[in-house]
């Protein structure tokens, strides 16, 4: 616990020192799925997504989400450390448990500074989690994918709009075939802070300036 501690006090600091800035939205998707008792059903699944930008270029990925395959079928998924940490406050009441939730459940990179283009996710710590109420069955997965997401320009009507393709896999079987999905999610990003410089610093560089100037004369 105490190895945990100082993880995520050093993720904390480094997260503090930089740029930071969040996209977040809702997202549905649609995707085939041949877990367990699934008898490889098409499952429609909808919720809340979120990234943390980290700089120009990475992000910290984070989705949550909900769906099912007949009303017999229920099917949740989640970062695999809020699951982990769920579980420990509801089955011994540790609080630390809730720390966990700061670690993300993939990491991810946007091909341009102005965050439009491809956006690339590499997800490998997703959780799902599906339920079958008439036998009250339950089976779970940590599963990677790797997500294809494209976001239009801001001159475009279509901005808030990122459609997106993926695969899952499997960790625990390589002949099982990987769920293949489609989606469509709508974001807001937040405006970053950018370091403004102090009257002082602008007066130098307006003197170093002239200086050029003078010197090229």
């Amino acid at each position: 616990m105490k190895r945990l501690l100082v993880l995520l006090f050093v993720l904390n600091l480094s997260v503090a020192n930089a740029q930071i800035g969040i996209e977040g939205g809702v997202y549905g998707e649609y995707f085939r799925t041949d877990v367990s008792y699934t008898n490889a059903n098409y499952i429609f699944s909808a919720g809340a997504v979120a990234y943390v930008q980290l700089g120009k270029y990475i992000t910290l990925n984070y989705r949550f989400g909900v769906g099912n395959y007949s009303s017999e079928y229920r099917y949740i998924h989640c970062p695999t450390s809020w699951a982990i940490g769920g579980h420990l406050i509801n089955r011994n009441g540790n609080i630390y448990g809730a720390f966990l939730g700061i670690i993300p459940e993939g990491i991810g990179f946007y091909t341009r500074k102005d965050h439009s283009g491809i956006h690339v996710g590499l997800n490998l710590l997703g959780f799902e989690y599906y339920h079958k109420r008439k036998d009250w069955h339950d089976d779970f997965e940590i599963r990677p994918d790797f997500l294809f997401r494209y976001r239009f320009r801001k001159e475009s009507k279509f901005q808030l709009i990122s459609p997106y393709a993926g695969v899952t896999l499997f960790y625990n079987s390589l002949k099982k075939v990987p769920d293949f999905k489609l989606g469509i999610a709508i974001t807001f990003e937040s405006k970053k802070s950018e370091p403004k410089e102090s009257k002082g610093e602008n007066e130098s560089s307006i003197e170093k300036k002239k200086k050029r100037i003078f010197h090229t004369n």
